[in-house]
């Protein structure tokens, strides 16, 4: 029995440090794309695994898929990721927004049509809080500043950015004039948003009446539902 404790006590020993490293780093944030994986680490560090065909890693090495971690440059100040189909968003300390991935119908907001394998840094703007995407088959993206506004770009055509006629936009459009939303959240064709005084409002396809207003009409720009505000 001694001999026994004695060999678990060194093989204890043993394990110490492979233990010590694995603890080195820790994740603290991590978000999912089609197909695509993302994650920050506790040193800012970026990170992704997964598909790569139209460069949404970020990793320009990847050609098409990897199921290992690869770490995305060498910054260490990513605060947040948003991934959609084949494209992604990423968000910095200090509120600067970069994009990834294909630039179909110009959801990468950089107005210049082309995939990025690298990141690409999306305007001057230093005042994003948050970006929404939309899921499944969708090309859209609206995103909410800290200033309370929100910002559409990308594909329009069933007026799931809140902006006047369907034609895409290939860089950050403001939708409305309102400065007091507080969330955004998008479907693959719909889009539904919270404002600081607690209300609900909608805009978009409304075919399985999604938007909640009580019919099956779609909306072309934001509308009230219903009249809480709570």
């Amino acid at each position: 029995m001694k001999r026994f404790t004695q060999t678990l006590l060194a093989v204890g020993l043993l394990a110490l440090p492979m233990a010590s490293n694995a603890q080195e780093h820790v994740w603290k944030y991590v978000e999912t794309g089609d197909a695509t994986s993302y994650a920050i680490r506790d040193d800012g560090t970026l990170w992704s695994c997964g598909w790569n065909e139209k460069g949404q890693m970020g990793v320009p090495s990847v050609s098409e898929r990897t199921a290992e971690w690869q770490m995305v440059g060498q910054d260490t100040d990513w605060k947040k990721v948003v991934g959609g189909k084949a494209y992604a968003f990423f968000i910095k300390e200090d509120g600067s927004l970069w994009a990834a991935g294909t630039s179909e119908s110009g959801v990468q907001g950089t107005g210049d049509g082309v995939d990025h394998r690298e990141l690409v840094r999306v305007g001057e703007d230093n005042d994003w809080a948050d970006i929404s995407v939309s899921r499944f088959w969708g090309y859209s993206a609206i995103g909410l500043k800290t200033d309370g506004t929100i910002w559409g770009w990308g594909s329009n055509s069933s007026n799931q950015l809140g902006l006047e006629g369907v034609s895409s936009r290939i860089t950050p459009v403001q939708i409305g004039t309102d400065n007091d939303w507080k969330m955004v959240t998008m479907g693959s064709d719909h889009t539904v948003a919270l404002k600081n005084d607690g209300t609900m409002w909608g805009w978009g396809k409304n075919y399985g009446g999604q938007l909640g207003t009580g019919d099956l009409q779609s909306k072309q720009a934001p509308v009230q539902i219903g009249t809480d505000k709570d």
